[in-house]
């Protein structure tokens, strides 16, 4: 039976200075970002909504998971939507999501897209944003990040 190294396992083994992993590849920490908004009154028209706290740089996402009531809308809008992304793209995370009905969006999936997992530049990505569209007058989304740093 043959034996055959992983990319980041031949790395890590190879002392070169051009096999640095960069943090959180090997031994990171898994951390967890949580946040929630409340949406009172009208909220009419494109809104960002400010997440949690500043991701470090380097900052592997792993998954991100949105969850909201049904939102409420002061003109029955049924296309109220929100996205999911940083300063630099509005939909990094999640394309407009419809939040009409109650709904739990999860993605990008921690094993399934491992070539999609973003790393946090510092730039303009280190904040997450929700950017709701339509006209949303009640309820509350609700946020969890999880991300790989250290």
């Amino acid at each position: 039976m043959a034996t055959y190294n992983g990319v980041n396992y031949t790395k890590a083994r190879t002392n070169s200075p051009t096999n640095v992993l960069s943090s959180g590849t090997l031994a990171g920490k898994v951390r967890v970002m949580m946040d929630s908004y409340e949406f009172s009154g009208a909220t009419v028209g494109v809104t960002t909504i400010l997440m949690g706290q500043e991701l470090p740089k380097g900052a592997k996402i792993l998954q991100v998971i949105l969850g909201s009531d049904a939102l409420a809308s002061t003109h029955g809008n049924a296309t109220s939507t929100i996205s999911v992304g940083d300063q630099a793209s509005t939909a990094r995370y999640y394309a407009a999501t419809s939040v009409s009905n109650a709904v739990v969006a999860i993605g990008p999936a921690l094993v399934d897209q491992m070539a999609d997992v973003y790393e946090v530049t510092g730039t303009t990505d280190n904040v997450i944003r929700l950017t709701s569209a339509g006209s949303i007058s009640a309820g509350t989304v609700r946020l969890c990040v999880y991300y790989a740093a250290d």
